[in-house]
């Protein structure tokens, strides 16, 4: 079991993969604000930023699923029970929980900036500057705040690096040669 560790893993850490792929993110972010208020909205640099957006969260999104499935070996040292069925399937509902308080805080900041909403798509109501700055904050400059804040969580809590995943498998092919 200790040999499923490759040693492409080793050159670089899940750890750093996932900082990465933050620190691309933020980057493409502030690219996409100055794009909007210094640079005029040019559609190239859209792309360009976008791009870093989508590779940041695609590498995010596969770190996940390894970072699971690095949970399932440690949750299988700790209580003896391997639980990969319950592991991946509170991962979807968290991702589904995520999604519906992500869209509850959109709307409650589109409340507080004043946005006006119009059924009638005939007579659209003008946006305020007030409004529109505010639209810009919450699409660049918010999701900044939350990328640094699970940088933070992540770097100062998750334990579970290539080394002690290492130690984990030994001590499993172990525990399991020994039953």
């Amino acid at each position: 079991m200790a040999k499923i560790v490759r040693k492409e893993s080793e050159k670089m850490s899940r750890k750093k993969i996932y900082n990465i792929s933050i620190v691309l993110q933020i980057i493409a972010f502030l690219g996409l604000f100055f794009n909007a208020f210094v640079f005029g909205d040019l559609v190239y640099l859209v792309f360009v930023f976008g791009i870093g957006v989508f590779a940041g969260q695609g590498l995010l999104m596969v770190l996940t699923t390894v970072l699971l499935s690095d949970t399932v070996e440690y949750g299988e040292l700790k209580t003896g029970t391997r639980s990969e069925s319950v592991v991946f399937s509170v991962q979807t509902f968290v991702v589904k929980l995520a999604t519906g308080l992500s869209m509850g805080v959109v709307g409650w900041g589109l409340s507080i900036i004043g946005f006006v909403s119009d059924a009638d798509a005939d007579n659209l109501l003008p946006q305020s500057d007030t409004t529109l700055m505010g639209i810009s904050i919450m699409m660049f400059i918010l999701p900044i705040f939350g990328m640094l804040l699970s940088r933070y969580i992540f770097n100062k809590y998750h334990i579970i690096d290539e080394g002690y995943y290492k130690k984990v498998l030994i001590d499993l092919e172990e525990l399991r040669n020994s039953k």
